[in-house]
């Protein structure tokens, strides 16, 4: 699902995915245009449902047009994966006020690696498997989920929360960002655990 007030990780999303020698192929729908009625009007059962990352600041965003997402998120029995605003969407389903500024925005992607916050792996996921612990990965947001919602819980932190998962469905979030293509990127196998996951869920 993806977000017309998207920045480059949204245009690196898809792309990324269809490198990854998984056989899975992509359709970007607009935030806007997604909804439960359309998942079940499509002829091919997505195998699983990405929420991207946007370069956004809330206050001026319409968030009536995310009504669909909210669906989905509470509906939808299709694994699902939200990155960066899409991991805060996650949050944003179960109480408004579980995402808040920074203040300040965290753009590793521009710094150098010495300024970079490792992110900690708090529980033994199967998301995770093989990635190391503590790892680096892209930062490129200026929020960030502030309460683990209910139903959730945090599976890695840094300074804040970076990743979380629900307690009884397929649904993961992810505030840094696995697919950017940077050479320090240890979290990609995130990403391409999720789809294995998911396709091994379908199969």
């Amino acid at each position: 699902v993806g977000d017309q007030m998207n920045g480059g990780t949204f245009t690196q999303l898809a792309p990324y995915i269809e490198t990854l020698d998984l056989g899975l192929k992509t359709l970007t729908v607009p935030h806007y245009e997604i909804s439960l009625d359309m998942l079940h009007r499509l002829q091919n059962k997505p195998t699983a449902i990405i929420l991207s990352g946007n370069n956004a600041d809330y206050p001026h965003l319409p968030m009536y047009e995310y009504n669909g997402v909210y669906e989905i998120i509470r509906n939808t029995n299709i694994p699902l994966l939200g990155i960066c605003a899409g991991h805060q969407m996650l949050a944003f389903t179960y109480g408004y006020s579980f995402v808040r500024s920074m203040g300040w925005q965290d753009l590793t992607a521009l710094e150098n690696l010495q300024q970079i916050t490792p992110i900690r792996i708090l529980i033994d996921d199967p998301i995770f498997k093989g990635m190391k612990n503590p790892f680096i990965a892209p930062e490129i947001h200026g929020w960030a989920v502030a309460v683990v919602p209910k139903d959730f819980e945090l599976l890695a932190e840094s300074t804040y929360i970076q990743s979380i998962k629900h307690k009884d469905k397929f649904i993961y979030g992810s505030q840094f960002h696995p697919e950017v293509e940077v050479s320090y990127n240890k979290g990609k196998k995130f990403l391409i655990n999720f789809l294995k996951m998911a396709l091994k869920k379908e199969g």
